[in-house]
């Protein structure tokens, strides 16, 4: 990717790409010279532009995560985890 390593070394101090684990941010590294931190290091910072890179493709957010977030964003989201945590359907 000729120049994007140059394009995102543009990024400032209110800038930040943040990514699952250590081993994304290894991957990153090497391609963007830019601000690049987990999710753990990035806690209680704060920061004006946030990129989340390849945030989620594990599978368990199509699984698990994914359909209890869904459930989250309705009207009825209350009553439905109400159900949940009882057991009621």
């Amino acid at each position: 990717m000729p120049g994007a390593k140059q394009a995102i070394s543009d990024f400032g101090a209110g800038q930040v790409i943040i990514v699952k684990d250590d081993d994304a941010k290894d991957k990153l590294k090497k391609v963007f010279a830019s601000t690049i931190l987990t999710v753990y290091q990035s806690k209680g910072l704060e920061f004006e532009d946030v990129v989340l890179y390849n945030f989620f493709s594990n599978p368990i957010w199509n699984t698990v995560h994914l359909p209890i977030l869904q459930l989250l964003l309705t009207r009825d989201a209350e009553e439905k985890l109400d159900k949940l945590k009882y057991g009621v359907c």
